[in-house]
């Protein structure tokens, strides 16, 4: 993702961080260190769960900057050599068929001889 997808992603997850931040200083204002840390602890073990777990492995590879799920970048360039090769190909048929089929066709001469037929005896 580029752009305005990958902006959103990230305010995205900022905004859940920050959300979560808000509720356990409210919840720490309002109840004390009995909900301090009781809730840091579960929050820990619970991102932990999560982050170890396959989105957190998506999110590592985002973070990396990697290739998207295992896309080799050679093969496809190699393709994609080999396809503007056969188009280069093509166009120069197009162009010889073009050419051939311009070209103004004259009627062959008929061949010098005697004419033959009925009045040809004459």
């Amino acid at each position: 993702m580029s752009g305005r997808g990958s902006d959103m992603f990230y305010f995205a997850v900022a905004a859940v961080a920050v959300s979560l931040a808000g509720m356990v200083i409210a919840g720490t204002a309002l109840a004390g260190k009995d909900f301090a840390i009781p809730t840091i602890l579960m929050l820990g073990i619970g991102g932990t769960m999560v982050l170890r777990g396959p989105l957190g492995r998506a999110l590592a590879r985002r973070i990396e900057g990697g290739a998207a799920a295992g896309l080799e970048v050679e093969p496809v360039l190699h393709e994609v050599d080999e396809l503007r090769a056969r188009v280069g190909e093509l166009e120069e048929r197009l162009d010889f068929t073009e050419r051939l089929l311009a070209r103004e066709r004259e009627p062959a001469p008929l061949p010098a001889g005697r004419p033959e037929g009925p009045d040809a005896a004459r």
